[in-house]
């Protein structure tokens, strides 16, 4: 885990991604001292909700339902993000695959 801009960067293990079927419950596998799942949502150590995004963009219901655990390379985690990029969501977590949301590969 590291800070790099005000994102709190974590990379879940093999292990973490194996045992996850959503982004909830890769959050919960990976048991985040700031992250938690919570009736399949995720919240912060506040007990707010926390906005989903895969690699940059607003994850909908149809990415949330397709999205593979065992893609993601890293956790992004903003707290009071001021970034425009997030859309003025205040707690958002950020999910960095190895594809983008359209399936085409952002890796070599």
């Amino acid at each position: 885990m590291w800070i790099d801009n005000e994102k709190i960067n974590v990379i879940p293990t093999k292990s973490e991604k194996k045992l996850s079927n959503s982004a909830a419950s890769l959050i919960r596998s990976m048991n985040l001292t700031f992250l938690q799942e919570k009736d399949d949502n995720i919240i912060n150590h506040l007990g707010e909700n926390v906005t989903i995004f895969i690699n940059g963009e607003k994850a909908n219901n149809v990415d949330l339902s397709t999205f593979w655990p065992k893609e993601v390379k890293m956790v992004q985690y903003i707290e009071n993000s001021k970034d425009p990029a997030y859309e003025g969501y205040k707690n958002v977590v950020n999910f960095i695959t190895r594809f983008s949301k359209k399936r085409t590969s952002i890796f070599c």
